[in-house]
């Protein structure tokens, strides 16, 4: 790994590049982007964005962010992967970039800026709903997702009902976003939506070398009123890094989403809700979609976490639900986070954290349970299942497999509609 001297190897490089190119620009571009004569091939493709501290060569098929950028004058040196957040907060330390700032301003970096708040938008309940209604319904839902939604259990009708779509090329999605502004939808303030100008949030990552549009399903999130907050995209690639699930959010950079429009994400979105046909119980899980197949199989209704952290307004939620003092709680994080005994540690802790936020709040309840339902007969052999098959780690996952073993129909009248446990 080449060694960055005293912090000036990435901080000459790139300002030498700068300073170099700025007398050989070929054209200005737009959205911070500019284009440059590329010193390595020598032809005017070389994009830089000095806001972002990104860059691109189309003929070098280089392109990335600042650890990428400091390689690209080093010979072509890519960092270990592992290795690269580590040298990404060494080149942002010793460049002088803090808050976002360029190097070369660092005494800006000092003042206290504004909340990023100030610049979000924001949007009402129902115009929230009004504009993912119709957005998502101009989408499909491609051969792969739809098949993928049905081996996890969840039929036509409840793919429709909850309005999962795959989420489009950047070319498609602002062709509807801009339809839909000029029929006079408001996008202002939607979280996913950009306004100046009409545009939609996608992302991208590099992959092999190469730059690759974000694919994967749109997870719509709904409030206890039945009103879309928000949407989830479940990415098709988890091998770019990063969860399973990003938020479709139009709350970047301050200096970029002021320009543009951007809408505010927390506080607008906050966790899923599914109703259901069984008051007398209650399942808080993880996930929008995990929420949605442990509903369906059990007929209670249930609230997704987008995070077993993401615990606020849970209670408040609940309240708003109108659930009879009889009902059950039942508390179904994933079991996955040691292998030993699970639930692990992280598990334990946010169960306790919810069930006093629970209790605080003074809701009524007949008691609160967690991965094992309060039945010792479930904790067995649902752990047993998860010591066979790692993939048994959630509750959805439990619902599934005792479907397939034909037990799920006991199972439901067992724990969810008899009166009782079974011993």
């Amino acid at each position: 790994m080449p060694e960055i001297n005293n912090g000036l190897e990435f901080i000459d490089s790139f300002s030498l590049a700068r300073l170099t190119l700025a007398d050989e620009r070929h054209k200005s571009g737009t959205g911070g982007w500019e284009t440059y004569i590329c010193p390595r091939c020598g032809t005017p493709h070389l994009h830089i964005n000095h806001e972002r501290l990104k860059f691109s060569c189309k003929i070098c098929s280089e392109g990335g962010d600042w650890v990428d950028f400091w390689g690209f004058f080093s010979d072509g040196y890519k960092p270990a992967r592992e290795d690269r957040m580590k040298v990404y907060f060494k080149l942002k330390r010793l460049a002088g970039k803090e808050q976002g700032c360029r190097g070369e301003k660092t005494p800006a970096c000092k003042r206290k800026k504004a909340p990023e708040e100030e610049s979000l938008l924001t949007s009402s309940p129902k115009n929230r709903d009004l504009v993912f209604r119709e957005y998502l319904s101009r989408l499909t839902l491609e051969k792969k997702h739809h098949s993928l939604l049905r081996e996890r259990g969840i039929s036509n009708g409840s793919i429709e009902r909850f309005f999962y779509k795959s989420v489009p090329s950047l070319i498609k999605g602002n062709r509807i976003a801009r339809q839909m502004a000029e029929e006079g939808y408001d996008l202002k303030g939607v979280p996913g939506f950009y306004t100046e100008p009409v545009s939609i949030a996608l992302y991208d990552y590099e992959k092999n070398g190469k730059r690759h549009n974000l694919t994967g399903i749109y997870v719509p999130i709904f409030s206890e009123e039945g009103l879309i907050e928000g949407c989830q995209i479940r990415k098709d690639d988890t091998s770019c890094g990063g969860p399973r699930y990003k938020a479709f959010s139009s709350a970047f950079q301050a200096k970029r989403y002021k320009k543009m429009g951007g809408a505010k994400w927390a506080g607008q979105v906050r966790h899923q809700v599914v109703k259901g046909t069984n008051n007398h119980h209650l399942i808080i899980t993880e996930g929008a979609i995990k929420a949605s197949i442990a509903s369906l199989g059990t007929g209670a209704p249930a609230i997704g976490l987008l995070g077993i952290g993401s615990q606020g307004g849970v209670a408040e939620t609940i309240k708003a639900m109108g659930l009879p003092e009889d009902v059950r709680i039942h508390i179904l994080f994933d079991m996955d986070r040691t292998k030993e005994k699970p639930p692990g540690p992280q598990i334990k802790e946010a169960e306790e954290k919810l069930k006093k936020e629970i209790e605080k709040a003074g809701i009524p309840f007949k008691e609160i349970t967690t991965w094992g339902l309060g039945s010792e007969r479930v904790r067995k052999g649902w752990k047993q299942l998860y010591e066979v098959n790692e993939k048994v780690k959630g509750f959805d996952d439990y619902l599934l497999k005792l479907h397939k073993m034909g037990k799920l129909d006991s199972f439901r009248q067992i724990y969810f509609e008899g009166d009782e446990y079974a011993p």
